[in-house]
């Protein structure tokens, strides 16, 4: 800063001064002007009277506040100057201190006192500046004027400075590097343990340092130690120039003093993995991974010898010279991976083949670089590790976010390319699931799992009767959703859209041809339609429950849209596929069952019957023990809401059929009565393995039975009694008679059998 700016501030302190004397003595004379009014306190006579209209020359309460606040605003303006002043004598105090930091060569302990003046000069400034704002926040500002007290080309000067001394300062550190740390950096095998390591190697290079070259390490120390302090007054002018600019995002800075230590380590490892280096193998990225992991791990190790160098600089709540060193170490991978996929891009022209090579080159690095950045999470954070490495992503337990490497891969030039090579791959292999031998084959059920009560809430059968290739195709949606948990939220929903919604179509369109390949009312098997049919409604309960709702719900996948849209189409599958199973399940009883006991029942009726009524009630209760055995069958194959929508329709079918075709259906005398009233309980003991209430399922027929078996006289005074009132009045008589499921039309029906008896 030159000398005239100097002179230039202090000019305006001079005249600051000035003034603020003269208004004094005017605030002094307005004061005792107010004292001088009689009977009054100071300011309240006055305003009263002015208010009156009195029109007081003398004291005016307003302006002796509005001089008062100038003062405040002048003595306000004055501090900001004095300070100003003080940043610029400081400000050159700086620039003479780095210009003879930069003249010093030689002698590195003289240098590096150098530094720590500069610094020191730089951390006043910092300090100052922190005072001044405290104070102004403790004041407030009543003006609306800046908080801060540095402008911006001085914040800007000051973080240019701070640069410069960053530099030189890292100069120095390599300097010591090589010329006094020889074995830095530690040597780093391609695989570990595959070379024998010396005695330093074993200890760590810093430590055998630290005991064979004290002195050597102090310094080394004293160094990081003074850029870890330059850093610290670095960000504290960052974050002014942030707050003046709210809203702003800034990154997280690395910690500076990892670069001067992994610069020759970064050399090494971009000559030899580099596209120019002997160890480059396109087919090889592990070779890289595996190497740059076993760096982390060293360089991890070196840096807790170097831990204590950052403390009481201000960034030892922020950083971890540990974790810095090993997350040097992706920085320079990440670097170096892009020159595998721009090569392997390069060489994929138009030919089918080359194009696939692409495609594979890109699956194999996403899986390696998975593996790398589940290890180097590990490494980090290894009391995590079970959470890294979880493979049920909905767990609370589930880490989310991890990932490093694969920001590579998430970037827009390679992004499409992947997730289309992954797209193809994971289909081709989905349509192979359907193919192999046994692809359809279910779990059996084991034998504790005993038919319950389907009422009660617990009876949970999921998972029973789920085919091979369904669970593998779960498992594969799974695996997706593992594969995204260390992506950004944005990229994941993106990654998951795009290879979970194709997976979903193909295990709909095979169900699909499954179910509706067996014609409930064709000659096919209608056993085999059963199983099938129940085995695609097991398939789709069990991939909503178990995949769709729970990634509807998980906060990490409750933005992916393919999910809440399948989750509403199996919805549908399943009321679909329940109503045309439950139709092949009472096919035979409808058409075989029913109509035949009406038949007979009918011959009966007219006397033409050749058959007792035990062979008839014998012949009714074969075809419907049959359908009560083949809904045992289907109960272990299916979810227990979807088994309950089976049943209930299958009872209620059972309930409309005899009751149509046979109660209403038939001209009834006493010998059909008592069939139907052998029947009745029949039905209702049968599904009682169902359902506790099994009588409320069968209301028609039970009421039907009632009526049909009441006496004549019994039969014709009800008939008169509802036929003579109106259809509300009916209503109540029949309650009373304990009929709540018949009509009035119905039940006249019924009765009109028994009287014409």
């Amino acid at each position: 800063m030159k000398d005239g700016n100097l002179a230039e501030e202090e000019g305006k302190l001079v005249g600051l001064r000035e003034r603020r004397e003269v208004l004094a003595r005017k605030i002094a004379e307005e004061f005792e002007r107010q004292c001088r009014v009689k009977g009054a306190e100071p300011g309240t006579a006055n305003r009263e009277a002015e208010d009156a209209g009195e029109g007081l020359s003398g004291y005016s309460y307003d302006s002796f506040v509005s001089k008062l606040g100038d003062s405040v605003l002048l003595h306000q303006a004055e501090s900001d100057l004095r300070f100003q002043g003080d940043v610029i004598r400081l400000k050159d105090d700086l620039a003479r201190s780095l210009a003879e930091l930069q003249g010093v060569t030689s002698d590195l302990h003289l240098k590096l006192e150098g530094f720590r003046s500069t610094i020191e000069v730089m951390q006043v400034i910092c300090t100052s500046f922190s005072e001044n704002r405290t104070g102004k926040k403790k004041m407030g500002r009543s003006d609306g004027g800046e908080l801060f007290p540095f402008s911006g080309a001085t914040r800007s000067y000051l973080l240019s400075m701070c640069q410069q001394i960053r530099r030189e300062l890292e100069k120095f550190l390599r300097r010591v590097l090589s010329t006094k740390c020889e074995a830095w950096p530690p040597r780093i095998h391609l695989s570990p343990g595959s070379a024998p390591q010396g005695e330093g190697e074993a200890r760590g290079v810093l430590k055998s340092m630290q005991a064979r070259d004290p002195s050597t390490f102090t310094l080394l120390c004293t160094s990081l130690r003074h850029l870890c302090a330059l850093q610290k007054s670095h960000m504290d002018l960052s974050e002014e120039g942030t707050a003046k600019n709210a809203g702003a995002f800034v990154a997280k800075q690395s910690l500076w003093m990892t670069e001067p230590l992994l610069d020759e380590f970064k050399r090494k490892i971009c000559f030899h993995f580099g596209q120019q280096g002997g160890t480059f193998r396109l087919d090889k990225p592990e070779w890289l991974l595996r190497y740059g992991l076993h760096a982390a791990t060293v360089l991890q190790s070196e840096g807790k010898t170097l831990s204590r160098a950052i403390e009481g600089t201000g960034l030892e709540d922020i950083y971890s010279i540990p974790q810095e060193l090993a997350l040097g170490v992706t920085s320079t991978l990440q670097q170096i991976l892009p020159q595998y996929l721009e090569i392997g891009e390069a060489f994929s022209g138009e030919e089918p083949s080359q194009a696939q090579d692409f495609s594979l080159l890109l699956l194999h690095l996403a899986n390696k670089v998975r593996e790398f950045d589940l290890k180097f999470a590990e490494l980090l954070n290894p009391s995590s590790r079970e959470s890294f490495y979880s493979q049920n992503p909905f767990s609370p337990l589930c880490s989310w976010d991890f990932g490093i490497l694969i920001n590579v891969l998430l970037r827009e030039e390679y992004f499409y390319d992947w997730i289309g090579a992954e797209r193809d791959f994971l289909v081709d292999k989905a349509e192979g699931l359907f193919k192999q031998s046994g692809a359809w084959d279910t779990e059996p059920l084991s034998e504790d799992s005993s038919l319950r009560d389907l009422d009660s809430p617990d009876a949970d059968l999921e998972g029973h009767g789920v085919p091979l290739c369904v669970e593998q195709l779960c498992g594969l949606l799974t695996e997706c959703i593992n594969f995204s948990r260390s992506f950004p939220d944005a990229k994941r929903a993106e990654f998951l859209d795009s290879l979970c919604c194709p997976l979903l179509q193909v295990l709909v369109k095979k169900l699909s041809w499954r179910v509706d390949s067996y014609d409930p009312y064709g000659d096919t098997s209608r056993h085999s339609a059963i199983q099938a049919t129940a085995s695609c409604l097991a398939s789709a309960a069990y991939v909503e429950g178990v995949v769709l709702d729970q990634c509807i719900y998980d906060r990490h996948t409750s933005g992916v849209e393919c999910f809440k849209e399948n989750a509403k189409g199996f919805v549908s599958h399943i009321q679909n596929w329940t109503r045309k199973l439950v139709s092949l399940l009472t096919k035979e009883f409808e058409s075989g069952g029913v109509s035949n006991f009406r038949k007979q029942l009918k011959f009966l009726q007219e006397g033409k019957s050749q058959i007792d009524e035990d062979t008839i009630l014998g012949d009714f209760l074969m075809i419907f023990d049959d359908l009560v055995v083949q809904l045992r069958e289907v109960r272990p194959k299916v979810t227990s809401d979807v088994y309950r929508v089976i049943w209930t329709s299958a009872a209620a079918c059972i309930n409309t059929q005899l009751f149509n075709k046979v109660a209403l259906g038939v001209q009834h005398n006493h010998g059909t009565a008592a069939v139907l009233a052998k029947v009745v309980p029949l039905l209702v003991s049968a599904f009682e393995e169902f359902s506790r209430r099994p009588r409320a399922y069968f209301k028609l027929m039970v009421e039907a039975s009632e009526v049909l078996s009441m006496g004549s006289g019994e039969g014709q005074a009800l008939l008169e009694e509802i036929g003579s009132l109106k259809e509300s009045e009916s209503l109540s008589v029949l309650r009373a008679h304990s009929i709540h499921a018949l009509s009035p039309l119905q039940t006249s029906q019924l009765l009109n059998m028994i009287t014409m008896q």
